[in-house]
């Protein structure tokens, strides 16, 4: 869900479909569909994709297409590795 208002973005889904997104993040360059949420938005928009850009330099960006309904991560393969070393922990505190 991409919240406009405040700039965020929430990711949440079970372990499997964390585990897929970490190995899109791996990768360093791909797409992953995203499912609906069955919880009331709140105001949020849903998100078609996330899709993943290897790029250079230090770090990682994540932005927003609100044209295509993506969720775009893009960094260097070690930031990215660092994001996807960080997904099992949310799967284990996703509620």
């Amino acid at each position: 869900m991409f919240f406009p208002e405040s700039d965020e973005v929430d990711v949440s889904g079970d372990a499997t479909e964390l585990a897929g997104l970490a190995l899109v993040l791996l990768t360093g360059r791909g797409a992953s569909e995203t499912t609906t949420s069955t919880e009331a938005g709140f105001g949020g928009t849903a998100l078609a994709s996330i899709e993943v850009v290897g790029a250079d330099g230090p770090g990682v960006r994540i932005a927003v297409d609100p044209v295509r309904g993506a969720l775009v991560i893009e960094g260097d393969r070690a930031g990215l590795a660092a994001l996807a070393d960080d997904l099992p922990g949310v799967a284990e505190t996703s509620w």
